[in-house]
């Protein structure tokens, strides 16, 4: 048996919160180019282009002058996730201590649901308010350098307990540090990065993370692929065709052209969040997003397209397409692959097994094959696999075509 956990950490928005974060919530009262502002400082965050400290005390220097009050009443007409009352309570029974933890909310309202839950401890961001009106200054122990690790610190001191005794339960990468100290790490509705860290993966209803938190014997699982699942493969699988549409255009033509549905898709999920339907955008968004994601920016097409973008007119042909190839082919495949047949997973990156990274090396070589000769092909589709399984902190919709792209400009030089 392993140590037994004494405390458990939620994240709150994501987890405990149902719904749209609340600053995004607050911002969509802002003007069209403030919100248009913090939506692309999102798609950095969730990119992990931008720490999460650093997103909130910009986000917080956009929201000067909104009401505080008004803020709390976001919060006040925010569902809870389902079962999130129960969850809580059911740990509390185990004899559990339950802490709740966030680094875009204001403490204030951290402990406001502290009380309506039953927890108990709260920490959340400190904005600077006078007069009612947030002046865009924020602190609080949360905004220290290692984020939500500063607030476990206070936690286990007061409790008299190790690091190791705790489990945290979180959905993005704003709880990594805490994932790199808990003895236990469960990701909720989770992003790759998290999930990749995690000991466990679920999704759905939140109770499902009471029996692991009272056994810890449990073997890593994750969510089992859904019908939009299937259908974000095949959208990947469609950018197989950008190559050949490159061949016949041109890959500056393409990509102008990949830089401005990019473009039109930025605004329609700006359009969407606001409660505004864009179309065709809209709808082919709400139809492959993932539990959890219809409440926030959804960044994996425009990673997606960036990725496509910057193989084109970085690196010449046919190694480009054959980047392309690994990032729609080989990406996609060693995801849903490793999903449905995946057992053996790797111990640095519990989210990807190694049948899912030998099933994408299958697609990727496949699919070079079109582009170059079989050499080049190993090469690339090996590089791009290797990459895509490691846990990165670049998007591997990144990571993986330019790693893959960069490995066989090389070769090209040495042979």
């Amino acid at each position: 048996m392993g140590i037994k956990t004494k405390l458990v950490i939620f994240d709150v928005e994501g987890v405990l919160l149902r719904g749209g974060y609340l600053l995004f919530e607050a911002a969509k009262k802002l003007s069209y180019f403030k919100f248009s502002e913090i939506l692309g400082l999102g798609l950095l965050y969730q990119g992990r282009i931008l720490s999460p400290v650093k997103a909130v005390k910009w986000v917080f220097r956009l929201l000067r002058g909104f009401p505080m009050e008004e803020l709390m009443d976001i919060y006040q007409k925010t569902p809870l996730s389902p079962n999130a009352k129960e969850t809580v309570q059911s740990v509390k029974a185990a004899g559990l201590k339950v802490a709740l933890v966030s680094s875009g909310l204001p403490e204030s309202i951290v402990n406001d649901l502290k009380e309506r839950l039953g927890a108990d401890y709260g920490y959340g961001v400190v904005p600077e308010v006078h007069e009612g009106l947030i002046t865009g200054k924020v602190g609080g122990l949360v905004m220290e350098k290692d984020g939500k690790k500063a607030a476990l610190r206070e936690i286990c001191k007061f409790e008299k307990i190790s690091p190791l005794e705790c489990a945290a339960v979180g959905d993005d990468s704003s709880n990594l540090p805490l994932f790199t100290t808990c003895g236990l790490r469960i990701a909720y509705n989770a992003d790759p990065t998290v999930r990749a860290r995690a000991d466990m993966s679920v999704s759905g209803d939140l109770t499902q993370v009471v029996p692991i938190m009272l056994d810890k014997t449990h073997a890593y699982s994750q969510p089992q692929p859904q019908r939009r699942d299937f259908a974000r493969y095949l959208i990947h699988c469609l950018g197989f065709t950008v190559p050949f549409i490159s061949i016949l255009a041109g890959n500056t033509l393409v990509a102008l052209l990949i830089l401005g549905i990019s473009v039109i898709y930025f605004f329609s999920e700006n359009f969407r969040l606001k409660g505004v339907r864009f179309p065709i955008f809209t709808d082919l968004t709400l139809r492959t997003v993932r539990e959890g994601e219809t409440y926030r920016l959804v960044v994996a097409p425009l990673y997606f397209a960036a990725g496509i973008f910057l193989t084109l007119v970085l690196f010449p042909t046919p190694i480009s397409y054959v980047a392309i190839t690994v990032l729609t082919l080989g990406d996609s495949t060693a995801d849903l692959f490793g999903r449905l047949f995946g057992r053996n997973h790797y111990p640095f990156n519990k989210a990807k097994t190694v049948e899912g990274t030998l099933c994408g090396f299958c697609a990727s070589f496949g699919g070079a094959l079109f582009f170059t000769a079989p050499v080049a092909a190993v090469v690339g589709g090996l590089i791009g696999m290797i990459t895509e399984a490691l846990p990165l902190p670049i998007d591997d919709n990144l990571s993986a075509p330019l790693s893959a792209a960069l490995a066989l400009l090389l070769v090209n030089q040495v042979l």
